[in-house]
């Protein structure tokens, strides 16, 4: 599925916003997994990733406290009883502000690797995003049949995923279901047969289950001051309720402005996701990404500038320059930039194009006309500033 965005929707109240969140989640590939927006304002949404092939993840959507929305994770979420199993995130902290009774800002990123929401009530932005991480480590395999509790326990994995693991290194392995999860160590390898010994196991896991480095690669964010994994240093089914991981970046903000450099170019890389007891897990691939300083609130930021000029006419979709001479469709799914003039400062995803227009997915907010100038771009990454060049973060519009 394709990225799905809501840009600077002006969201009547709290739960005209959870709507919109849903709504684009779905539309994103995201799958309804329970509806109790009437019973007890919230959804659970469900995801394996945009290449289908990550456990699942259950997300939820809340907007039961006063002038919030709330935003949690689970490894496994009943939907007749409306309980989850290992719940990530803390009240306190993973949600964005909202207005149950008047207007406010929203704007939400989303495919099926993960969502990014963003608020603004007043003149204050607050985001949450829950994102697959890209593990360092490969090392996964998944049961193709239950492994039994006790010692010594033989686990079957599918052709070729027990090649990796290796004798005397500790795993976690992850319950499908509300099994919970635990650290194993592996006393034997047997490629030829597909199996992994390991040294314990506390309860019984059902068929494909996971077990590797990074098993359930899923992360809750709140800006970058609380991220929550599945740690290793936990075992059972209890919450992932503290701040459970540290999250470092590859360069530091200071290095990275524009200004200082000598240059225009912003630079965007991605967030490093470090457990504090097991050292570092991973890194965002997706929509997220930590952004320089010498950039404001809601700038746009470039990647790959493939062409620009002047339009000579548009229309609600379409944006014409008669003196280019294009090929045929070489801009789609690629991002268009008003940076001046009519329409300016919009966002847009490219269609197609012929040798002198360029239709887009979403009108723009004005006609382009002469005075509209424009950027075409491989990406296009909206920037937000939460109070600090530590707290800043990227996230991808097109």
């Amino acid at each position: 599925m394709a990225l799905k965005r809501v840009v600077a929707y002006n969201a009547a109240n709290t739960a005209d916003a959870a709507v919109k969140i849903k709504d684009t989640m779905v539309a994103a590939g995201w799958v309804l997994h329970d509806d109790q927006a009437a019973a007890s304002k919230y959804y659970i949404l469900t995801s394996t990733g945009e290449a289908a092939d990550q456990m699942k993840v259950y997300a939820e959507i809340n907007w039961n406290t006063a002038n919030k929305i709330l935003m949690y994770g689970y490894v496994h979420w009943n939907a007749t009883a409306h309980t989850g199993t290992i719940k990530l995130g803390s009240a306190p902290y993973v949600f964005i502000s909202a207005d149950d009774d008047g207007a406010f800002w929203l704007w939400v990123y989303c495919d099926k690797n993960g969502t990014a929401i963003i608020s603004k009530v007043g003149t204050v932005y607050r985001a949450v995003y829950m994102q697959a991480i890209t593990p360092f480590w490969t090392v996964k395999g998944k049961l193709a049949s239950g492994a039994t509790t006790g010692a010594n326990s033989v686990i079957t994995l599918g052709a070729g995923e027990a090649d990796n693991f290796k004798t005397g290194v500790t795993y976690q392995i992850v319950g499908v279901g509300t099994e919970g999860r635990e650290l194993v160590a592996v006393n034997a390898v047997d490629t030829g047969a597909n199996t992994i010994t390991v040294d314990n196991l506390a309860v019984d896991y059902a068929a494909n289950s996971v077990v590797g480095q990074v098993p359930w690669p899923w992360t809750l964010s709140v800006h970058d001051i609380h991220t929550y994994v599945l740690t290793r240093a936990s075992t059972g089914t209890t919450a992932e309720g503290s701040n459970s991981v540290v999250v470092t970046t590859m360069l530091t903000n200071t290095y990275t402005d524009p200004d200082a450099v000598g240059d225009q170019q912003y630079t965007l890389w991605p967030v490093i996701f470090q457990d504090r007891a097991y050292g570092t897990l991973g890194y965002s691939k997706g929509n997220v990404l930590v952004a320089c300083v010498g950039a404001s609130y809601e700038d746009s930021i470039g990647i790959t500038k493939q062409d620009s000029g002047t339009a000579t006419s548009g229309t609600a979709t379409t944006l014409t320059d008669t003196n280019k001479a294009w090929t045929i469709n070489e801009f789609a799914d690629k991002a268009i930039v008003l940076t001046a003039g009519a329409g300016g400062g919009d966002v847009r995803k490219i269609v197609s194009n012929t040798a002198t227009e360029i239709t887009i997915d979403v009108a723009f907010s004005a006609t382009p006309d002469v005075t509209s100038e424009y950027a075409v771009y491989d990406e296009v990454w909206r920037h937000f500033y939460f109070g600090s060049t530590t707290k800043a973060r990227a996230f991808r519009e097109v």
